[in-house]
């Protein structure tokens, strides 16, 4: 079978084989199984061989044989052109799995010839398997002791299903009452012949049974059963219908003498000649059928596959065995990547085939005798095509190499479809490249927006990728907006107000506020470690949890993130991390109950510390960073005139064209320069002073503030 794998057996008949050819055992895989497969039929008929060789030097009339010599060996120059255009089908039995077919008429001369001139003419049997040796192993060439252990093969082969049938079904005519050469042209006389015949058609295939069911036994995907049979009774009524037509051949010799009878044989090799001829076009029709099924199956599977071209080698391993067949072939990316290798004991391509290939211009380079050293064999010819990616203009950026066995015809005859997979590789490379650049365009675009005025970036509105990243902002704007609360709370005796300024459209900076039982509010501050539509859900989702367990636990804040930061990494699977300040301000004492989760500290007046600010620093890490964490908890007094300034790093981290940082320290002085002022007034002169020091520095990070004062009590 071709084209099968088939799993090595390791049974008496493999440990004889090895017993005779011991290099068996240092032979790779393939070659290993194509060693063995040529000794099986020398194994399994030898026992009938060598009976049959033993019969026919018993019976061989040797007087007759040197009177009749001229004609035989006429007979065996002619044998060599059946031999030479024997005829080959190919039948797929399943699968991937195809059972080669060697229909010729030899037989038909060879049993002709014995009803013509007696046991004689089976010695046409014993000399024609030398030629058809020769003739069905075009590819490789073997060394003499391989090529030993092939004839012996086809000679055992033929001794045991052409000369021991010949002899019996002779023995069953003669018994019969048949006449030697076959007597005239009246029907009743041939049914000697016929009965012999039938004979000489069903022992080949009986004789044969034994091997077929080995190698189906070891096929690594054998036909069906019944596909099995089918094939075996086919065979025999093949041989059955073809042996009848040796009748009148032999009838043609008794009547007209050799001349007549070569008149016979020159028709049956006509016929083998036709019948060479339709194999030929048969499986040329069958190759370039294949190849345009795998290549089209080829291309498709490229089209599928990722641009990031980690797939490209796993396909070709898929694909180019079923285009190619048993070849050598060689995928190379310069300047040492090697894609696919099909090589079956073929050494690795040598580097100056590539760069010659790299340096020339021609289309594709032919490589005439082309030697395999690592086993010896006889020099073969390769073609190598290359791979060319046309960016800006065409780039050699690789190449295919391949070697064909013989039997498959001249290697450029491949060129068209080489080329094709050349091309199909090249489009894939040049996706790949495309989507480098195009992964680069964005990251160029999006760096621009990012460093850039609104004015510079809405030049670049049209392009792709800030089209895309636009998009994404504005949604995930729209969403952070849709869960920021519509309204302040007034409280009395307190002012409160805050701000929310994106460095883009969406920010990963957010605030709320929480009425609790009892008139008290959560005052939240957060910042999510993150930017885009993504953030922004991790926004809405943290939002939502602390909201949640504040309305659940109350005045414990400590409780709130925990639950909050166990439902958060419970939901999540991202490596973002939200910092949170979470208070309640109870509004009639005055006091504020907090925890920090890693978020810029709080800053403090107390309206009788003189413009010092009071800290309220950390105590705990960010959301979503380790399960079962806790936070402490802490409080502070707020007495009329106090404030309270919560914030984001985006007005401490702000940048000026010096990239100097804004700072905590110009932060507290601003605030402290306004305390006694309403909330509003602060804010804005907190912001102003932002603003003057970013200049026209582009805003980076966004900008949260959150301002909260109790009232000065009523002189």
């Amino acid at each position: 079978m071709d084209d099968s794998q088939t799993t090595m057996p390791h049974d008496r008949l493999f440990r004889l084989a090895q017993r005779l050819r011991p290099e068996l055992a240092s032979l790779p895989a393939e070659p290993r199984r194509q060693a063995y497969g040529e000794m099986l039929p020398l194994l399994f008929t030898a026992p009938l061989a060598l009976a049959a060789g033993v019969w026919l030097l018993l019976t061989t009339d040797w007087r007759l044989l040197s009177v009749e010599g001229g004609m035989l060996l006429l007979l065996v120059a002619v044998g060599y052109l059946f031999a030479r255009y024997a005829p080959v089908f190919w039948l797929d039995v399943t699968g991937d799995s195809r059972l080669k077919l060697v229909v010729t008429l030899w037989p038909l001369v060879v049993w002709a010839t014995t009803l013509a001139v007696g046991i004689n003419g089976l010695w046409l049997a014993v000399v024609w398997p030398l030629f058809h040796f020769r003739w069905s192993h075009r590819y490789p060439i073997y060394l003499p002791r391989q090529r030993l252990w092939g004839r012996l093969g086809a000679l055992s082969q033929s001794l045991a299903v052409v000369v021991l049938p010949g002899l019996i079904a002779l023995a069953v005519y003669q018994a019969l009452g048949g006449g030697l050469p076959l007597p005239g042209w009246r029907l009743g006389g041939w049914m000697p012949a016929f009965a012999a015949t039938v004979v000489m058609a069903v022992l080949p295939i009986f004789n044969m049974l034994p091997i077929t069911a080995y190698l189906r036994r070891f096929a690594g995907t054998p036909p069906h059963t019944d596909v099995w049979w089918q094939l075996v009774l086919g065979a025999t009524a093949f041989l059955v219908a073809a042996y009848t037509f040796a009748l009148p051949g032999a009838a043609l010799y008794g009547a007209g003498g050799a001349s007549v009878f070569l008149f016979y044989v020159a028709g049956a090799w006509l016929v083998t000649l036709a019948a060479y001829a339709l194999g030929q076009v048969m499986e040329r029709h069958r190759q370039e059928s294949r190849k345009l099924s795998q290549l089209e199956q080829l291309a498709q599977a490229l089209l599928n596959a990722p641009v990031d071209y980690t797939d490209l080698p796993v396909i070709l391993r898929a694909y180019i065995p079923a285009i190619f067949g048993h070849s050598w072939l060689e995928v190379r990316v310069f300047p040492d990547e090697r894609l696919y290798r099909q090589a079956g004991g073929w050494p690795p391509v040598e580097d100056d085939v590539w760069q010659k290939l790299r340096a020339s211009h021609a289309p594709f380079l032919l490589l005439p005798m082309v030697a395999r050293a690592e086993v010896q064999r006889d020099a073969l010819n390769a073609i190598v095509v290359p791979i060319v990616v046309a960016v800006e203009e065409p780039e050699r950026v690789g190449g295919i190499y391949l070697v064909m066995h013989r039997h498959l015809g001249d290697p450029a005859t491949w060129l068209p479809a080489l080329q094709s997979v050349a091309a199909q590789i090249a489009s894939a490379r040049y996706r790949v490249q495309s989507h480098r650049r195009v992964l680069e365009y964005q990251a160029q675009v999006y760096q621009q927006e990012v460093f850039a005025q609104s004015y510079k970036a809405e030049a670049y509105a049209q392009k792709l990728a800030y089209q895309q990243v636009r998009h994404e902002l504005q949604l995930a704007g729209e969403i952070q907006t849709s869960f920021l609360p519509r309204f302040i709370p007034e409280v009395a005796g307190w002012q409160i107000t805050v701000t929310l300024e994106p460095a883009r459209d969406a920010s990963g900076d957010f605030y709320d506020f929480i009425q609790l039982p009892d008139g008290r509010i959560g005052l939240l501050m957060a910042d999510v470690a993150g930017k885009g539509i993504g953030a922004a859900m991790y926004m809405a989702m943290c939002s939502t949890l602390i909201r949640c367990y504040a309305l659940e636990y109350g005045l414990n804040p400590a409780r709130v993130l925990a639950a909050a930061n166990t439902r958060i990494l419970a939901d999540t699977h991202t490596n973002w991390f939200v910092t949170v300040f979470y208070g309640v301000l109870d509004p009639y004492t005055g006091i504020l109950t907090y925890c920090n989760a890693g978020h810029n500290p709080p800053f403090l007046w107390h309206a009788t510390n003189n413009g010092h600010a009071h800290a309220l620093t950390r105590t705990g890490l960010p959301l979503g960073v380790l399960a079962d964490l806790t936070w402490g908890q802490q409080q502070v007094d707020m007495a009329s005139g106090d404030v309270l300034v919560l914030y984001t790093d985006g007005i401490t981290e702000a940048q000026d064209e010096d990239e100097d940082l804004f700072g905590e320290k110009r932060l507290q002085r601003v605030v402290a320069a306004n305390l006694g002022r309403a909330a509003e007034v602060i804010e804005f002169k907190l912001i102003a002073a932002v603003e003057d020091f970013v200049g026209d520095a582009p805003q980076f990070d966004d900008i949260a503030l959150m301002i909260v004062t109790r009232e000065a009590a009523a002189r």
